[in-house]
């Protein structure tokens, strides 16, 4: 399990959740809904019959940690062999001078990113070429305290649950936030 200590306060992933307000539709193939200020649970996938071996599952891990704080608060990150689970708060991007408030990260910007880098590199080191990843996500705005709960145990248990390691700890491509309360003790 590996621990960041940001630089301020934890973005808080539940304020009071409105199904409407400031929900907005992205997507072309099927609805993706999007509300600023939210956390969300977001599931991609390798392509069929590829796995993810060692090297490239810390690739996609690395790569997952360089943009947190950036684009986005990383509370939980895990990448399984043919899939990435992450809890995800995107942030403002930087404001122009033009501009009253800065508009935040979508989620499309976010993952094509991630995804297309991470297959480039791990093409490379893996001396391949192809697709890595399925087109496509799953996620889904987390709209309370118990929610992002079940969310965060599910992701953790992942690895357990698929055999690939005795406790979540023990997996080497989990990354949990942790308050510097929490790192203290």
């Amino acid at each position: 399990m590996r621990h960041r200590q940001p630089a301020d306060q934890a973005f808080d992933p539940t304020p009071d959740y409105s199904p409407v307000a400031g929900v907005v539709p992205t997507g072309t193939h099927r609805p993706h809904w999007e509300q600023e200020g939210r956390a969300y649970f977001v599931t991609y996938r390798t392509v069929e019959g590829f796995q993810l071996p060692p090297p490239a599952r810390d690739v996609v891990l690395d790569n997952l940690r360089h943009w947190d704080g950036s684009r986005y608060f990383l509370y939980q990150a895990l990448v399984m062999p043919d899939h990435v689970h992450i809890l995800v708060a995107p942030l403002a991007k930087f404001a122009e001078a033009s501009q009253d408030v800065a508009p935040m990260w979508r989620l499309q910007e976010i993952l094509h990113t991630a995804k297309s880098y991470t297959a480039k590199v791990i093409n490379r080191l893996l001396e391949r070429e192809g697709r890595v990843w399925q087109e496509g996500r799953f996620d889904k705005i987390v709209r309370s305290a118990v929610e992002f709960e079940q969310r965060w145990e599910y992701i953790r248990n992942n690895p357990v649950e698929a055999r690939l390691a005795p406790r979540p700890e023990e997996y080497g491509w989990l990354y949990e936030w942790r308050s510097e309360q929490e790192t203290d003790t």
